[in-house]
């Protein structure tokens, strides 16, 4: 059995879980709605067809008439389709459930608290040449000196080792 550390940090972002972002919620809220609708209106259409002799859409009764190789063909197709579903779902949950209990080695994408320390590290470096920040956003026009003029890779060389020159 692994120990796990008592702190870790988060080595991931979510702003629909942070306070505030309403407009962030409700568009994702509507985008996992429209997802469950995509999937569930083929669903009630194909039991409805497989199920009834007459559907009435807009005041116009339609005769179904469907016979018993063409259902079962569908059926065949749908438990098919579920079955593909199934197995990539418990595939996708069992290999996250590996990666919680630290079974498997993770690799994180971003580190939010390396970018903070590089977006601090650049702030720095970039105040302590052209001036603080809300003095850069004040001025309208700024001139800049032939010694603030920036080597071609200054700042890639300031991202990589993250230290000041």
């Amino acid at each position: 059995m692994t120990k796990h550390p008592s702190h870790q940090p988060n080595l991931y972002t979510d702003d629909f879980y942070q306070p505030g972002h309403w407009l962030l919620k409700i568009r994702q809220s509507c985008f996992g709605l429209l997802g469950w609708g995509v999937t569930a209106i083929p669903l009630i259409m194909a039991y409805l067809i497989m199920t009834r002799t007459t559907i009435t859409i807009m005041g116009h009764p339609i005769r179904l008439s469907v016979d018993h190789f063409t259902t079962s063909y569908l059926a065949i197709i749908l438990l098919f389709c579920f079955g593909v579903a199934g197995v990539v779902s418990l595939t996708l949950v069992l290999i996250q459930n590996r990666k919680r209990n630290r079974i498997v080695e993770q690799w994180p994408t971003y580190d939010p608290l390396k970018a903070k320390h590089h977006e601090e590290v650049l702030e720095q470096y970039i105040s302590n040449r052209f001036g603080d920040q809300s003095y850069r956003q004040s001025i309208r026009h700024y001139t800049v000196q032939p010694e603030q003029n920036l080597p071609t890779d200054e700042l890639t060389t300031i991202s990589k080792g993250t230290q000041l020159p």
